[in-house]
């Protein structure tokens, strides 16, 4: 197999462990490295041209670099992926050959730069592939963005629909995003406006540093899938941008943004402590189907002292219909499965747990297969997703067995589609619990088999405002309708899409949003995140910030 040319433009070869991991799967993989390296008297004139132009610059990195080493300190403590996101490391060791030594050329502002024809002729020696950005500062402009067959690849660590500049996961906490975003882009000479190849988004966290982290972690392992396509022909396109270009943070903002950080600790600090409120779920249903059901009218389940219910899924079966949901114990600080029996005229009888396993479960999925009734609930903690099979109805269930070990994989569903079976689920990613930025799908030919063939384009969602399941509904028409959590900035749950399923085959995954779902059905709610529905009832929860009892 012919190997694919990849060249690698950097300053030098010292990199972040991202960036590092990215150029080992590389040399794992069918790529042939070059490395061509900026030679150090260029970055000094660009350094002299950036200080002489902007001495109050000083100012702002000073403040901003204490800001930075305080949440790092900080933070570290608790958790140790902190440190090492500022660990450097060294990929000369990945190349097998003498290096190309490049003098760019910077504009006065030290922002632009071009090659010139004699660096340009080295290049195109090489007869490259594809050249990845690495750590070379600048805004390419002249042949160097043409020089390769698939020109520059590079990543923007924001949404360049709104964000385009530095620094990158700043901004998302500075304004309350509920998410921060990334491209993967084939570089031209318009600042973070190349051709988009790729497009994702993480949840934004509460600070600075572990926002950085969060970013780099879950979009860093995409980069070397996309160095190696051989085309990008179903590429995404950048749009009209309206924003002005973001910069370091000015001093005013730098305060300004440490005043919000410590606020909102405190506040958070406030609330649970003293005011002893916090985030509690609960159930209601409503006689009805899910396409003309009026959310106001809904009967709300009571919860149980110290414990809240969510998650709900209804089935009516021997004229009996079960409302199964995830019962959470604060006492116990995990969930269980348990039944709710709910009457047409508005009542409801708690039958009590069905499902209680050492680990916390939620998201009781319930589906027929063969004249049986199955449950697939969320067992994260398990590492692994589970199949119970209901052998009295409908109390008893019985464990089957994994249909996936060695999973962290949360809300997941199984339905036909197609004459297929798929499974979609929300795997955490490669930095704390989020659960939340990306979905992935599976097929099979049974939806209680072991063995999934995953999606070519997995995962075929990566976007936090849209990936993580929220239930499903179904149509008399046979499509499928995908509820969809949008989360907020610290919020989980905010609110609810419904989106109905298009295409889904082993390699496309289209969908279209129908409506919203907004927690103003009831008074006081602060966010909702889950339907479900069978002929006869929808159900459906929503989120209150208040005391337990």
């Amino acid at each position: 197999m012919i190997k694919k040319k990849v060249g690698v433009l950097l300053q030098n070869t010292k990199c972040n462990p991202y960036f590092y991991k990215t150029i080992s799967e590389l040399s794992n993989k069918n790529a042939d490295l070059f490395f061509l390296i900026n030679d150090s008297d260029s970055l000094l004139k660009q350094v002299k041209v950036n200080l002489l132009k902007r001495v109050e610059s000083i100012f702002k990195s000073i403040l901003f670099k204490l800001i930075i080493f305080t949440e790092k300190v900080i933070l570290q403590r608790k958790n140790s992926e902190i440190g090492k996101h500022f660990e450097i490391f060294d990929i000369s060791c990945f190349n097998n050959r003498e290096p190309v030594i490049l003098k760019p050329i910077f504009s006065k502002s030290g922002i632009f730069v071009k090659y010139s024809e004699k660096d340009i002729i080295k290049i195109q020696d090489l007869d490259l592939d594809i050249i990845v950005r690495g750590n070379a500062p600048g805004i390419f402009q002249g042949e160097i963005l043409k020089i390769s067959k698939q020109g520059i690849i590079s990543f923007h660590h924001g949404d360049n629909n709104w964000n385009r500049g530095s620094p990158p996961a700043f901004w998302e906490v500075y304004h309350k995003k509920p998410s921060t975003g990334f491209i993967i882009q084939i570089l031209n000479s318009e600042l973070d406006g190349g051709t988009v190849v790729y497009k994702g988004s993480v949840t934004t966290k509460r600070t600075y540093v572990e926002n950085l982290v969060s970013l780099y972690s879950e979009s860093y392992p995409c980069l070397s899938h996309f160095i190696m396509k051989e085309d990008f022909s179903d590429n995404f396109q950048s749009t009209v941008f309206s924003n002005q270009l973001l910069k370091k943070p000015t001093v005013i903002q730098s305060l300004t943004y440490i005043y919000k950080v410590v606020f909102a600790f405190f506040k958070r600090i406030f609330e649970s402590r003293i005011l002893k409120i916090g985030d509690r779920w609960g159930v209601a249903f409503v006689h009805s189907k899910w396409e003309v059901a009026s959310l106001r009218k809904g009967v709300v389940i009571k919860n149980p002292t110290d414990h809240y219910y969510a998650d709900p899924f209804v089935i009516t079966k021997n004229d009996k219909t079960i409302c199964y949901v995830e019962d959470y114990s604060r006492q116990a600080k995990k969930g269980c499965i348990s039944a709710i029996e709910i009457f047409s005229n508005g009542e409801y009888k708690i039958l009590g747990e069905i499902i209680k396993e050492e680990f916390h479960m939620s998201f009781p999925y319930i589906f027929e297969y063969e004249n049986n009734l199955f449950m697939i609930p969320e067992t994260s903690q398990s590492n692994s997703i589970r199949l119970y099979r209901c052998t009295d109805y409908p109390m008893k269930w019985e464990y089957q067995g994994d249909i996936f070990k060695d999973i962290d994989a949360a809300d997941t569903m199984v339905f036909l589609f197609n004459n297929k079976w798929w499974l979609l689920t929300n795997t955490k990613g490669h930095y704390g619990n989020d659960h939340c930025s990306r979905l992935l799908a599976f097929y099979s030919d049974s939806p209680i088999s072991a063995n999934w063939t995953p999606h070519e384009n997995n995962p075929i969602v990566f976007d936090s405002r849209i990936a993580r399941n929220g239930g499903i509904l179904f149509s008399k028409n046979g499509f499928v309708v995908r509820g969809r959590q949008k989360q907020d900035f610290n919020a989980y749950g905010a609110s609810l899409s419904l989106s109905k399923i298009i295409q889904l085959t082993k390699n496309s995954f289209i969908e279209e949003k129908i409506t919203d779902v907004n927690p103003e059905f009831f008074k006081k709610i602060k966010g909702c995140h889950h339907m479900h529905a069978n002929d006869e009832y929808t159900v459906y929860d929503f989120m209150k910030r208040e005391g337990w009892k």
